[in-house]
C-alpha cells in the first residue's frame, strides 16, 4: 500500500494543512521526491475510495481531503508497510532469500533487492542485516530481535493480532495485568506502560510458538496465556527471562557516576563546559527510560528537530559523542540519540551564560523603569539600565559596553549613535519584546559579520568530475587551513566530524563545522561551488565552514543567525560574498 515515508505523509496530512518545503523538512527527503509520494498516496487513495491529497491555493500547502474517515483509520491500522513487512520476516527467521520475500510480500525480486539495501541504510547503527548461503538474516541478540519485533508489534498491535488469529482481549488482558501487577511482574522495571510491556509479550509468543517444550506451571504468564486456550512454551519463557535480564543488567549500570565520568571526558576532550547535576540527572532518568523500553525500529510519531539542529549544531553532535561513549563504556545503545540532544542544548545555556547589557534613555524614568522590569523578567540573561539624557546615555557607553539602545525618550533623536537603537514609544508590548530579544541574538555578528566571514576566506570551489563527497569536503576544508581560517586541529575535527552521518544541510547550503578550542575563537568561510553536487537527494551550491568556541554562548548563536538568513528567501538568490554579507549585516 504505503511504504513507510508515505504513511507518514498521510499521518501529517491528516488533521493539517503543510507545505511542500515542510513535508521535505519532516521527511528528509527531496521535494521532487514528496512529490512522487504524493501522486502515490493519491493513487492508492482513489483506489480504495478513501479520499485526496490536495494544494490548498489560499493556504500554499498540502492537505488530505478525507472521504471515510472510519474506512481510513481501519485501513492505516490494518496494514504494514513494505519494509517494515520485511524486517517482520527477518526478525522471526533465522535467515530468509529474496525469493522468499518476494514471494510473501508479492513483489518482485528486483524491488525485494532494492529495499533491503534501503534497510541496510537505514537501520546500519541499529541493526546489524547479513546475508549468508541461507539467505538474508538479522545479526543479533535474541534480546534485541524480542525488542525489536516488540516495536514492530506496537506500532501496529491490530495489524499482528489480526494477523496471528488472535482475539484482541488476550492483548488486553495482558495490558491490564500488567498495570495492576507491575511491580509482581519485575520490580526493577520503571517507566513501562501496559502496552509495552504486552508488544513484549506478544514478541516472544511470536518467536517461540514452534517450541514443542510446554511449560505448565503456576507463572504468570503461563497462567495468563492457558486462560486464552494459548500454549507457555519453554522458549518463550527463556526469550522472556533473557531480555528482562539484559534490562535490568543494563538498569543496574546507569548511575549517576557512570554519567558524570562520561560528561568530564567529553569537557576533557574537547575543552568545554557542560558539564552540571541538573543535565547528569536528566540523562540518567532519560537513558532509565529508554533502556526500559527503546524504539529500535521507526515509530509513526512525527517530531521534526531540523530547526533545532540547524540552530544548536554543537548539541546533537555532542549527544552523539555521548552515545557512542556510553555504548563503549557500558555497553547500552542509545537509538535515539538526537533526543539526548535536548537536554545538552539547556546545559548549555546554563553553563555558558552572558548577561548582555541594555540601556534605556527616557523622559519619564518611572516608565522606563517599568520597561526595565519587563524586558529583565521576559528576556533571560540581560542587565538593563536606565537614563534619563543624552549626555548620561554616552556617559553609559563610554563606561560599558552596551548590547542595544532603547529611545523611550519621545522626540529624542539618536540617529548619530554607532549603536543599535530600537524605539518604543510607550510601556512596553510583547511584540517588542520579541523583536529585542531577535536584535539581541544578532546584534553582536551584524556588527562584526565581516571580521567573523572574511572575504580573503571566501573562494569559488572548482568541483571536479565524479568527485567523491567527501573528497570534496577534504579539499574545501585544506584550502581553509591554507588561507589561515582553520588549523590543522579544526581542519582534523571537521573531518572527523563528517563520519557522523548527521550533516548540517539547510536551503541547498552544507555547514561542516566543528569545535574549536582557541579561546572565543569565531569563524566562518562562504564557499560557492562551480556547479551544483547532489548529496543527500538535496542540490547544493554552496558551502559554509564555520569554527567556534562553543563556550563562548554567543559564538553559538551564529548558527541561529545563519539559520534565519537562510530562511530569508532572498538567500536562495545569492552567489557571491558580497551578496552573502549584505544579506547578513540586513537581518532584523
Amino acid at each position: 500500500m504505503f511504504n513507510s515515508r508515505q504513511f507518514q505523509i498521510v499521518e501529517l496530512l491528516k488533521n493539517k494543512n503543510v507545505s511542500l518545503k515542510r513535508i521535505s523538512e519532516i521527511v528528509k527527503k527531496s521535494t521532487r521526491t514528496v512529490m512522487r509520494d504524493i501522486n502515490v498516496i493519491n493513487e492508492v487513495l482513489a483506489q480504495h475510495e478513501l479520499g485526496r491529497i490536495v494544494f490548498a491555493k489560499n493556504q500554499n500547502g498540502y492537505q488530505l481531503e478525507i472521504d471515510n474517515e472510519d474506512k481510513l483509520d481501519d485501513v492505516l491500522k490494518d496494514w504494514m508497510n513494505d519494509e517494515h513487512q520485511i524486517l517482520y520476516q527477518l526478525l522471526i527467521h533465522d535467515a530468509v532469500t529474496i525469493e522468499e520475500l518476494s514471494e510473501k510480500l508479492y513483489l518482485s525480486s528486483p524491488v525485494i533487492s532494492a529495499k533491503l539495501a534501503q534497510l541496510k541504510e537505514d537501520y546500519r547503527h541499529k541493526l546489524a542485516i547479513s546475508v549468508g548461503k541461507n539467505g538474508h538474516y538479522i545479526k543479533e541478540s535474541q534480546a534485541k530481535k524480542v525488542l525489536a519485533l516488540a516495536n514492530l508489534i506496537y506500532e501496529k498491535d491490530r495489524y499482528f493480532l489480526k494477523e496471528l488469529g488472535l482475539d484482541k482481549d488476550f492483548y488486553q488482558e495482558i495490558v491490564a495485568y500488567f498495570n495492576q501487577h507491575k511491580l509482581a511482574i519485575i520490580a526493577e522495571y520503571p517507566y513501562v506502560s501496559g502496552r509495552q510491556f504486552a508488544s513484549i509479550i506478544l514478541a516472544v509468543y511470536l518467536l517461540g510458538k514452534d517450541d514443542s517444550i510446554v511449560l505448565k506451571d503456576d507463572s504468570v504468564m503461563s497462567q495468563v496465556f492457558s486462560q486464552n486456550d494459548l500454549v507457555y512454551t519453554e522458549k518463550m519463557d527463556n526469550l522472556l527471562s533473557d531480555y528482562l535480564d539484559k534490562v535490568n543488567q543494563e538498569l543496574a549500570r546507569i548511575t549517576k557516576g557512570t554519567i558524570l565520568d562520561i560528561l568530564l571526558k567529553i569537557e576533557e576532550r574537547f575543552e568545554i563546559k557542560l558539564l552540571d547535576m541538573t543535565l547528569v540527572k536528566e540523562l540518567v532518568l532519560h537513558i532509565t527510560r529508554a533502556i526500559s523500553y527503546s524504539f529500535i525500529i521507526e515509530q509513526g510519531e512525527i517530531y521534526n528537530l531540523t530547526n533545532l539542529k540547524a540552530q544548536n549544531p554543537f548539541s546533537f553532535d555532542i549527544s552523539l559523542i555521548f552515545a557512542n561513549y556510553l555504548q563503549q563504556e557500558t555497553g547500552i545503545e542509545v537509538y535515539e540519540a538526537d533526543l539526548l540532544a535536548l537536554y545538552f542544548i539547556c546545559s548549555m545555556n546554563r553553563v555558558n551564560n552572558i548577561r548582555q547589557k541594555i540601556v534605556i534613555i527616557g523622559r519619564h524614568i518611572s516608565l522606563a523603569n517599568i520597561n526595565k522590569n519587563m524586558i529583565e523578567t521576559n528576556i533571560p540573561n540581560v542587565d538593563v539600565c536606565v537614563v534619563g539624557s543624552k549626555d548620561a546615555l554616552l556617559s553609559e557607553i563610554q563606561t560599558h559596553h552596551q548590547a542595544l539602545i532603547i529611545n523611550n525618550y519621545a522626540g529624542m533623536d539618536l540617529t548619530d549613535l554607532p549603536k543599535t537603537v530600537i524605539t518604543v514609544n510607550q510601556i512596553i508590548s510583547s511584540k517588542e519584546i520579541s523583536y529585542i530579544s531577535k536584535a539581541l541574538e544578532n546584534i553582536l555578528f551584524k556588527e562584526r559579520i565581516e571580521q567573523i566571514f572574511r572575504e580573503e576566506y571566501a573562494f569559488s570551489y572548482q568541483v571536479k568530475p565524479q568527485q567523491p563527497w567527501q573528497e570534496m569536503i577534504e579539499d574545501i576544508s585544506l584550502e581553509l587551513v591554507e588561507r589561515g581560517c582553520l588549523n590543522h586541529d579544526e581542519h582534523l575535527a571537521i573531518l572527523e566530524r563528517e563520519k557522523q552521518d548527521s550533516f548540517l544541510l539547510l536551503e541547498g547550503t552544507y555547514i561542516p563545522h566543528c569545535m574549536s578550542k582557541r579561546k572565543d575563537y569565531c569563524v566562518g568561510a562562504f564557499v560557492t561551488l562551480s556547479q551544483p553536487v547532489e548529496f543527500c537527494e538535496e542540490s547544493i551550491e554552496k558551502i559554509i565552514v564555520v569554527a567556534v568556541d562553543p563556550e563562548n554562548k554567543h559564538n553559538n548563536n551564529l548558527f541561529s543567525c545563519l539559520y534565519y538568513a537562510m530562511k530569508n528567501p532572498k538567500y536562495l538568490e545569492i552567489s557571491s560574498y558580497q551578496e552573502f554579507i549584505a544579506l547578513m549585516k540586513g537581518m532584523d
